[in-house]
């Protein structure tokens, strides 16, 4: 299986893709990978049979409403051809069509062309998270720069119906403060196994064909679990302090028995605190057309976090804290 340099495979794939009529990034970036998996010989021959197909007959889609372009051809007639343990890898969504289609991704362009000419809609703010291993640092006065490429997992979790990312690593460039870097990198540079954990705003950097992020909040997995641990302990010895008081509390003595009622019968017990009433349902306004069930979903956790609120500042009144709720509620 002949295997071209790897600077090189990008540009082979390329010019086989403009035989093929394909000119966009995601068919060039999925034949890169078809080289790299199953040989530029392969990669070839079905090129040359997919235009010898099309010069003819050409082949309908799987609906047989439509002739396949010269593209889909060579798709067509590569997975049905490859390794099953091979076209598994590099098309994870292929056979996938018991309880309905799953788009693949090098499909994508087919079905996102009315999107892209039509009106986007707005986000807020677009934030993103990226763990992994930081490579080289630059730092210029107040700023570090790194990068992280990340590439999907195998067993990620991608629901059916959504196409699987594609295999190559998704490069990103982080922009972070420097007294946010500095106890990262203690961490990083301490324990081989830790890991750089980023979480800010993203946008796409056309110039350097990357993704920038633009950290807001910078940790480790050592720091996190750290911090977790010393949250929990803090959380059980708050309610242990608060048990500790409540046994001392007067009329709360170990031991001491109930008072006699003055007919001098039995001893009084102690009447059950009322419980506490439930907080208010507060209805909240939902988004046109939400879902009944997702609208629930939304005024119940509101609701949670009303009462969440209400405990963290009964607590903070008594002088004591509230770790747990304040978790909760974030």
């Amino acid at each position: 299986m002949t295997m071209p340099p790897k600077e090189d495979t990008y540009a082979i794939a390329r010019e086989i893709a403009a035989r093929l009529g394909e000119e966009e990034t995601g068919p060039i970036r999925q034949i890169e990978m078809l080289i790299r998996y199953v040989g530029l010989e392969m990669v070839q021959q079905k090129a040359e049979e997919a235009i010898q197909i099309d010069a003819g007959d050409g082949m309908l889609t799987q609906t047989q409403d439509r002739r396949r372009t010269l593209g889909g051809i060579f798709f067509y007639i590569i997975k049905r051809d490859m390794d099953p343990s091979i076209r598994q890898r590099v098309f994870p969504n292929f056979g996938m069509q018991r309880k309905g289609a799953v788009l693949e991704w090098v499909d994508r362009m087919a079905h996102i062309a009315p999107l892209l000419d039509a009106e986007p809609g707005v986000g807020d703010q677009i934030k993103i998270t990226v763990t992994g291993r930081p490579g080289e640092v630059v730092i210029y006065d107040n700023t570090v720069i790194t990068t992280i490429a990340s590439a999907p997992r195998e067993d990620a979790p991608i629901p059916r119906g959504v196409p699987l990312p594609p295999a190559e690593a998704t490069p990103f460039i982080i922009y972070m403060a420097l007294k946010h870097w500095e106890p990262a990198k203690r961490s990083l540079d301490k324990n081989a196994n830790d890991q750089l954990m980023v979480e800010g705003l993203c946008a796409l950097d056309r110039d350097s064909g990357t993704i920038a992020i633009f950290a807001t909040a910078v940790t480790t997995t050592k720091i996190q679990k750290a911090e977790k641990s010393q949250q929990k302990l803090a959380a059980q010895k708050a309610a242990a302090k608060a048990a500790k008081a409540e046994a001392k509390a007067p009329g709360k003595k170990a031991g001491a028995p109930p008072a006699a009622n003055a007919a001098g019968g039995q001893p009084k017990k102690d009447k059950p605190a009322p419980a506490p009433a439930p907080a208010p349902v507060v209805d909240i306004p939902v988004p046109a057309g939400m879902p009944a069930d997702a609208a629930d979903k939304l005024r119940q956790l509101h609701n949670a976090a009303i009462t969440l609120r209400e405990r963290i500042a009964a607590k903070e009144s008594a002088g004591q804290k509230a770790p747990l709720e304040q978790k909760l509620l974030q």
